[in-house]
């Protein structure tokens, strides 16, 4: 995944907060024991960040360091298209370039 996120310009990592096969917490810590474009892991704290989807209001926490952007949406699991759809939409259109902004 490290050269990945080196080669493109956008990389998304997605998790839903009540999924009980992958849990947001190994997610976490894969991110933070990965090194990447020169540095290991977020180099700030996660929770800083809220995804808000217009219209929907606070729908989960967002975070982007170095061309990877990682998403908790809460209210879903793994199916974020399914559960939480505006929020899948949301986070399809920054990764395609729509959005400029998380």
């Amino acid at each position: 995944m490290p050269g990945l996120i080196e080669k493109s310009e956008r990389v998304v990592l997605v998790q839903g907060l009540v999924d009980f096969l992958l849990i947001s917490e190994g997610a976490r810590i894969a991110i933070q024991n990965m090194t990447w474009n020169g540095a290991q892991g977020f180099q700030t704290p996660i929770e800083n960040d809220t995804l808000v989807v217009p219209g929907f209001g606070a729908l989960g926490t967002a975070h982007s360091e170095r061309g990877l952007t990682y998403y908790e949406v809460q209210l879903s699991g793994h199916m974020i298209p399914q559960y939480a759809p505006w929020s899948a939409l949301h986070i399809m259109q920054y990764l395609m370039g729509f959005r400029d902004t998380l």
